[in-house]
């Protein structure tokens, strides 16, 4: 586990790293850009710093916003690059669909420690109270845009997601976001005794296809049709954001055991006999052929199917007279 701590450390630390624009409570930080190339240097940093999706991390207006590298002006020539925005309408419903939010698009310009965003042509209402110039502080993984006394911070969404297994505790699956391909080769380099590593495109949560082959799977309480079911649950609860902490879940195969105090509890089998403290499972009856009886642990414990075939019962026949060896369902 010290090498999964490590390899986590490691690609948190990145998002400390300050990116766009020093803390904007700094002002000096404009006054220090000693020359025209070095604030159009500036600004080009900030701009490649923002291109990104990023989405809303604490509430406020602008539910997402995507600052893309195409190029679009106003109708009066202003501006630089194209953005795209979700905006919250303030509208709430109890029933679907619900037009809650709003997709906008405009033109953004930076500069070294702001960013303009501008309509294209005469704006909505909701759409015109975003426009302006914000002030920015963006680090690897967080964006921060303020405004007449107004913040509103945003999480950068993943453009890959890391995924791996380990085995030294059971079987665990661990889901991270990362920036980059690089950077989830270097988790994977990391991670001592993985096995199935991949880097995918996209963020964990985006949409995986799984088969519908009835392989269940249990992990905790919850069960899983098949593994491709269980590990898209963990990746949807790793989320879209760098900077998260991974998601993880320890699975075993099978279905998830149901635990029961009587026969009447168990739809097709019994209720295992009590054990020690060991909690009572419900246990699949055996057929002809199939073991029976013996001192075994509840999830071990086997008991012949009463149903009668043929005018005919299974009968729990013990050959070998040892206490707890099991004995045969056999027709009497």
């Amino acid at each position: 586990m010290n090498s999964i701590r490590l390899a986590l450390a490691a690609v948190f630390a990145s998002s400390f790293v300050v990116g766009c624009a020093v803390d904007t409570s700094n002002e000096s930080a404009t006054e220090n850009v000693a020359s025209e190339s070095d604030a159009l240097s500036a600004a080009a940093t900030c701009e490649s710093d923002l291109k990104a999706d990023w989405q809303n991390t604490a509430g406020g207006t602008i539910r997402s916003i995507a600052f893309t590298d195409e190029a679009a002006r106003t109708v009066d020539g202003r501006g630089d690059k194209k953005f795209t925005a979700v905006l919250d309408t303030g509208i709430r419903c109890i029933t679907t669909p619900c037009p809650s939010e709003t997709t906008v698009t405009g033109i953004y310009k930076a500069s070294a420690t702001s960013v303009t965003l501008l309509a294209r042509d005469k704006p909505t209402a909701l759409f015109n109270s975003i426009l302006g110039t914000y002030k920015v502080t963006t680090t690897d993984s967080s964006l921060t845009l303020k405004k007449d006394g107004a913040t509103q911070t945003f999480g950068k969404v993943a453009a890959f997601c890391v995924t791996y297994e380990t085995t030294d505790a059971g079987h665990t699956f661990f889901a991270q976001n990362v920036a980059t391909k690089k950077a989830g080769q270097a988790v994977l380099k990391q991670v001592r005794g993985e096995v199935n590593g991949l880097v995918t495109a996209g963020a964990c949560n985006a949409p995986q296809m799984c088969t519908f082959i009835y392989m269940p799977v249990c992990a905790g309480e919850s069960q899983f049709g098949n593994l491709c079911g269980f590990k898209g649950s963990v990746r949807a609860a790793a989320g879209n954001l760098l900077g998260a902490k991974p998601a993880s879940d320890t699975w075993v195969d099978g279905a998830c055991p149901v635990f029961c105090t009587d026969d009447s509890q168990c739809d097709d089998g019994f209720c295992s006999r009590k054990f020690s403290d060991a909690p009572q499972v419900c246990r699949p009856y055996s057929h002809e052929g199939g073991p029976c009886g013996g001192f075994t642990t509840p999830d071990h414990q086997s008991s012949c199917d009463p149903t009668p075939v043929d005018g005919r019962t299974l009968t729990c026949v013990h050959t070998d007279l040892t206490f707890d060896i099991p004995g045969t369902c056999q027709f009497q």
